[in-house]
Parts: C-alpha cells; sequence; structure tokens
C-alpha cells in the first residue's frame, strides 16, 4: 500500500455511504507503512500520511457507528476483523443504554402499560400484514419517510438518501418491506 492506494481509499471512503473494501490485513499494513523508514525518516511524509490514515479512520469509524445505530446485528459490508469487533462492542452499547433507559422510562411512568403495549404491537402488526404493497413493474414501489433516514445501500446495491421526515422515494420492493417492518416509511 502507498500513498496514491490511502488517498484513493480517502476519496472512497468520504464519496461513498459504505465502507470502501479493503484487505483483511488492512489495518496491520496501515501500521507497517507508517514505521517503515522512508517513512518515519522523513517528518513531512510521516505527517502527511498520518493525516491520510487519520481521516480514513474517522470515516470508516463514523460508517460503523451509524450502522450500529440503526440497530442493525450484522457488521457493515466491507468490514474488516477489527471493524467487526468495534461494531459488535458498539452494538452492545447501544443496546444496553436502550434497555437502561427503557427501565427509567418505567420508573417515571412515561411508559405505556404493557397491556396497551402489546394491543398496540398487535394492531401495528395486523396492519402490515394486511398491507399489500402495490410495486411498478420495475420492481419498485413510491414511499413516504416516517422520519429522518441517514442514506443506506438499497436491495438493488445502489445508495438512496438521505431523506427527511415526509419525504418521497422510488425504492426496490424488498428494501421498502423491510423499512415498512421497521416503521420507518409506508406506501405512498
Amino acid at each position: 500500500m502507498n500513498y496514491m492506494e490511502l488517498q484513493r481509499i480517502l476519496r472512497l471512503e468520504k464519496k461513498n455511504p459504505g465502507l470502501t473494501k479493503v484487505d483483511n490485513d488492512f489495518y496491520k499494513n496501515l501500521r507497517e507503512i507508517l514505521n517503515s523508514p522512508e517513512i518515519t525518516e522523513d517528518k513531512e511524509t510521516y505527517e502527511r500520511i498520518s493525516d491520510i490514515i487519520r481521516q480514513i479512520l474517522t470515516e470508516r469509524k463514523k460508517k460503523i457507528i451509524n450502522h450500529a445505530l440503526r440497530i442493525d446485528d450484522t457488521p457493515p459490508l466491507n468490514s474488516t476483523k477489527e471493524e467487526e469487533d468495534l461494531f459488535r462492542k458498539v452494538a452492545t452499547l447501544l443496546k444496553k443504554f436502550d434497555s437502561e433507559v427503557l427501565e427509567l422510562e418505567k420508573e417515571i411512568g412515561t411508559e405505556l402499560t404493557h397491556h396497551e403495549e402489546v394491543a398496540e404491537k398487535t394492531i401495528e402488526e395486523e396492519k402490515k400484514e394486511n398491507q399489500q404493497i402495490k410495486e411498478d413493474e420495475n420492481g419498485f414501489v413510491r414511499v413516504r419517510f416516517l422520519k429522518a433516514m441517514p442514506a443506506f445501500i438499497g436491495s438493488d446495491t445502489k445508495t438512496y438518501g438521505p431523506f427527511e421526515k415526509d419525504d418521497e422515494a422510488k425504492i426496490p420492493i424488498n428494501t421498502a418491506k423491510i423499512l415498512l417492518e421497521r416503521g420507518v416509511v409506508e406506501e405512498s
């Protein structure tokens, strides 16, 4: 890996919403670059490469954390082993935080009673089951976003979004079904 390759990776990380495909030994290669004599002997080169690496790492960490915030149990596509470990740790912490917040809500009485909650979920599930999604001839469906949504990769591997509440868009039917189930969109 060289300076040009690092610049290419940084450019792709900033441009694309998902993680850029890198080798499994990406972090090992970064360490080797930073510790190589030709880099460590030239302070200017070392600082320039360190800055690019820092930016790449920041972009990748942001994407991993955003992926974990979506309450998805699978690590992002193109993540390295180290990044998968980071994802799992962040996801675990977020789940723990969510459960603690729910406990706090219960303590102060702001949560619905158990029966109301079950009834609400049952009604929502029935509505979702009864919803017939009308797809067009290309396998797309028009949806309205019920809340803001960061950019995501659809089932057709194309990037969609970001979307604000009440934005409308045509997205692949498979993606629409998932977002409908999660209460993020409704058919428009």
